[in-house]
């Protein structure tokens, strides 16, 4: 299955509940303003807030570099202040958490043409006295093989994973070393699963989606592709790092794993998500990672989430009150985070 704008709408008609509505622009998806945030995150749509460069969160709302590891990346902090938090996002884009968006999807082919397309939206909107960012756009390089469609797999895996209880999170920090996942989920116990940057979104929404340290029951990968069907190198690195009981394929139309010990995600002649199960666990011969001591870090990665729903001036004097010893930096803030729990944290960020 070619995954563009005619079988895109179909995906989105047989497997969301989101409505399909005709604007002056064409069919978009309507989407609450939190469902779009996390669609233009997960797969680098833009609000149409320009007419050159759209904005997109994505790669705005990482925190740190890799796993076991506490080096922050300019995104959510910059050093140690709060920079592309929602919080502060909200300060001078508050279009965006403000309304239905629609999501235009944009089959281009070539950058120029794309360029040549978002201008015409934004002039046809600008004309009519439409607000701009209430759209968003959707690229569909329709120059490359495949069509450039693998952030929107990662999109639909992240939903499916979600309803199954789990955290999701796409472009996985792990190891240089070992690749960037293209998913990554954290079966929780009893809890409704979530987007790791929803946590980040707690004060926004109101929707406080964790309320203690989450006991997380095993934990998956998935690699996703449209050019190629051939992943399992690939998606084998991440399993034998052994902190992963399962790894998923994500094709849109591939009819097997390559593996008994693999999952697939792929779409069926309905343009219906199908998810079928590996027949086994996979167990590497050596694992080369250590899961308790990622599940430590994973659940410290948790908590710098929840304390970027502070503001700046919050946090320094949360962190200076509870470590009033030495200047307030990055190794200040990860000292303190590690010896609270997730409930105090939530706690604070609720008062």
């Amino acid at each position: 299955m070619e995954l563009n704008r005619d079988s895109i709408l179909k995906i989105f008609n047989r497997n969301f509940s989101f409505p399909i509505v005709d604007t002056p622009v064409g069919e978009a998806v309507s989407m609450p303003p939190i469902q779009a945030f996390l669609f233009a995150n997960i797969t680098g749509a833009g609000y149409l807030d320009d007419d050159c460069f759209p904005f997109t969160p994505k790669g705005m709302l990482k925190i740190l570099r890799e796993a076991f590891n506490y080096n922050f990346v300019t995104g959510i902090f910059d050093r140690h202040n709060l920079y592309c938090s929602p919080g502060e996002l909200i300060k001078t884009k508050p279009y965006l958490f403000e309304g239905n968006k629609y999501i235009i999807l944009c089959e281009a082919n070539s950058e120029s043409d794309f360029r040549n397309k978002i201008q015409s939206v934004y002039q046809n909107l600008t004309r009519q006295g439409i607000k701009t960012t209430d759209f968003i756009i959707f690229r569909i390089e329709s120059w490359k093989n495949g069509n450039g469609m693998e952030c929107f797999l990662e999109y639909l895996t992240c939903e499916y994973f979600k309803k199954q209880g789990f955290i999701v999170e796409n472009q996985v920090p792990l190891r240089h070393t070992i690749g960037t996942p293209d998913f990554a989920g954290y079966k929780i116990k009893d809890s409704q699963g979530f987007h790791i940057i929803e946590l980040a979104l707690q004060r926004i929404t109101g929707n406080y989606v964790i309320s203690k340290t989450p006991y997380i029951e095993k934990m998956i990968v998935g690699e996703a592709k449209t050019s190629t069907a051939v992943m399992a190198s690939q998606l084998e690195k991440y399993l034998t790092t052994g902190l992963f009981v399962q790894g998923f394929e994500i094709h849109p139309d591939k009819k097997a794993p390559a593996k008994k010990s693999f999952g697939l995600i792929r779409l069926n002649n309905d343009f219906e998500l199908e998810c079928r199960e590996p027949e086994a666990d996979y167990i590497p011969e050596s694992a080369s990672f250590n899961p308790k001591e990622y599940n430590t870090w994973f659940i410290n990665y948790l908590k710098l989430y929840i304390i970027s729903n502070f503001t700046n001036a919050e946090l320094i004097e949360y962190i200076n009150r509870l470590n009033p010893k030495g200047e307030y930096k990055q190794d200040k803030i990860i000292r303190t985070i590690k010896e609270l729990s997730v409930e105090e944290l939530m706690k604070a960020i609720k008062e």
